[in-house]
């Protein structure tokens, strides 16, 4: 700050112009400009002095300022919320992508770009794999922002939480398992997601209602038997959900 004649905290350009533009990433990683100015006592440097607040970000704004970040990172796929974070001074951007519908995944789908691999990602494509399919059975279905309570909204009503496991290789024998993260769910249903093979194609999905494991916060499931084994493909439970609130008038 001192060299370059500054009392706030540098913006990316002004680590170009001294040619310390790497350190942004780092900087995004620590939790960004606006965190580490608060952290520091030091303000940080505004395009303008509109509220970022006050931007309407709508899908256009939002898929042009993802192209833009790529350009300024020099990237082919779609940018995690650590590096929009590490070319912004706000989280406008990322804040707006995690708030939408569509999410990051959504939007690496709609742009045909390629998501960086991380346990987020692998998560997002099996929530909209589910996504999809219950598309196709005809429902309406909505997915939520990052981090919401749940994943999908169907029909307005029916909440259901997606999670996805890839077999594990145990002493005593091989199992999926699933995280729960939290007792006394939030959701209705969960669709419980194992992989049996490197195909797609090869998707078991067990329907499980809440209330059976509202206590949870893991769920165990043997590769041959499981007591789960019961709820393989009760898509019905869904609909009886979806039967019940239409009752409720």
């Amino acid at each position: 700050m001192k060299s370059m004649n500054i009392d706030y905290i540098p913006t990316r350009s002004d680590f170009d112009s001294i040619g310390m533009g790497k350190i942004c990433t780092q900087i995004g990683r620590a939790g960004g400009f606006e965190h580490i100015g608060n952290l520091m006592g030091f303000p940080n440097k505004r395009r303008s002095n509109v509220s970022c607040s006050y931007i309407k970000w709508d899908e256009n704004k939002i898929k042009n300022s993802i192209l833009n970040v790529m350009g300024i990172l020099k990237i082919d796929r779609m940018p995690s919320r650590n590096e929009i974070q590490s070319v912004q001074e706000y989280n406008g951007l990322a804040s707006a992508i995690s708030k939408s519908n569509k999410g990051y995944y959504g939007y690496a789908k709609e742009l045909g770009l390629k998501i960086k691999d991380s346990e987020t990602k692998i998560g997002k494509k099996y929530e909209y794999i589910a996504y999809e399919k219950l598309q196709n059975i005809g429902y309406s279905v909505l997915q939520m922002p990052q981090n919401f309570a749940y994943d999908i909204l169907l029909n307005s009503s029916v909440k259901i939480d997606i999670k996805f496991s890839y077999l594990y290789k145990g002493v005593n024998g091989n199992f999926y398992s699933y995280n729960l993260e939290k007792p006394y769910c939030t959701c209705d249903v969960y669709i419980l997601i194992s992989k049996i093979s490197e195909s797609c194609g090869d998707l078991v999905y067990r329907i499980v209602p809440s209330k059976f494991v509202y206590n949870n916060t893991q769920i165990s499931v043997g590769e041959i038997t499981s007591k789960y084994n019961k709820y393989i493909d009760r898509w019905d439970y869904i609909e009886q959900y979806n039967k019940f609130y239409k009752t409720v008038l």
